[in-house]
């Protein structure tokens, strides 16, 4: 918040409690910012500002790629945080049209074992007259990797800001999420 003020980019953390010591939530201090008409905001609304407003991924280069016969755009996007590349092969011209993508978020372990979808994401393209599939870098280390594996860990936490923000790049609007997971994701 600093940051996006203009100011120096430090910050106090603390926590406001009630007089019976219990600590305060959003109901107590939307009341404490009425009486003393002060701003408040959500780390929800914080969140939605910097999406709306701040990109995460920066266009690194852009190239015609033959797979099987089939024609794609290969965009390259670099996360401004990490340094890691992720990929966008495109097939046709998406545009208002809704437009399939299939999301693949890289799993070294998966791809060493032949169980990745890479082969078949692409493969579900060639059928399709516009689609996107993305390839997303991990920020894991092997070794995370290799114990979510073991663990069997569910996948629902994963950041899905990256790939958002380069279908939003691309220009997608409407589309069509191709998965072997189907799971309900809201947005």
């Amino acid at each position: 918040m600093a940051r996006l003020s203009g100011s120096y980019p430090s910050g106090v953390i603390c926590e406001i409690i009630k007089e019976d010591g219990t600590m305060a939530r959003v109901p107590d201090l939307i009341q404490l910012s009425q009486k003393y008409d002060m701003k408040l905001i959500t780390i929800q609304d914080l969140i939605s500002y910097r999406r709306k407003n701040e990109k995460i991924i920066e266009k690194t280069s852009e190239q015609r790629l033959v797979i099987q016969g089939d024609t794609f755009e290969l965009i390259t996007y670099q996360d401004i945080f990490t340094g890691l590349e992720h990929l966008a092969l495109i097939k046709g011209k998406p545009s208002d049209e809704t437009t399939y993508v299939r999301v693949h978020a890289e799993s070294l372990i998966k791809e060493l074992t032949g169980d990745s979808s890479v082969k078949q994401g692409i493969e579900q393209m060639k059928n399709k007259e516009h689609g996107v599939f993305l390839y997303i870098r991990s920020t894991k280390t092997i070794h995370e990797q290799i114990s979510e594996e073991e663990l069997g860990e569910d996948e629902s936490l994963k950041d899905y800001g990256i790939g958002a923000q380069i279908l939003q790049d691309i220009g997608i609007k409407k589309m069509i999420w191709i998965t072997d997971h189907p799971k309900k994701y809201p947005a």
